[in-house]
């Protein structure tokens, strides 16, 4: 089974694309704000950033390089990348709002840098930005939708 359209993550959206943009449009102020709130970490390429079943509550924002993310195949634990990452992309969002474990391994395939939100920290960023912290919780929420009507679409189509 071929896992090549299970994730899109545009690196240029074009106008089609634009729902898969965080804090899209004219934010460079939101953007601003919501960085003050966030860790800035470099990584090397081959460094594992989250592990799967691992619990942490961060969401990340990719700034530079290119991240793989890994699933097991069916039992044997080998992990399988089904999509990279590149520069703008979001990821951690599902264990960010739904407080569960890490549903897949995040590997970086090149050096790069991200950004992370730790859950107390957004909650600091709510108290102080409530239209800020709706607008993310809304973004957020969009990205992780689109990302389940893909593996919906892909997986029934396997079933056809």
């Amino acid at each position: 089974m071929s896992t090549d359209p299970f994730f899109h993550y545009p690196d240029q959206p074009h106008e089609e694309d634009n729902a898969w943009v965080f804090l899209g449009g004219d934010c460079d102020a939101q953007w601003g704000e919501l960085l003050r709130y966030c860790d800035q970490r470099d990584f090397r390429a081959g460094e594992t950033l989250i592990e799967r079943d691992a619990y942490d509550r961060s969401c990340f924002f990719l700034e530079s390089g290119e991240l793989e993310v890994l699933i097991p195949v069916s039992y044997s634990n080998k992990l399988h990348p089904i999509t990279v990452l590149g520069e703008g992309a979001v990821f951690g969002e599902q264990s960010f709002l739904d407080a569960g474990v890490r549903s897949a391994t995040i590997r970086a395939v090149e050096p790069g840098r991200l950004f992370e939100l730790r859950r107390e920290r957004f909650d600091e960023l709510a108290k102080a930005n409530p239209a800020l912290a709706l607008r993310i919780l809304g973004d957020l929420g969009r990205i992780l939708s689109l990302r389940l009507r893909q593996a919906t679409s892909f997986f029934s189509q396997d079933l056809v």
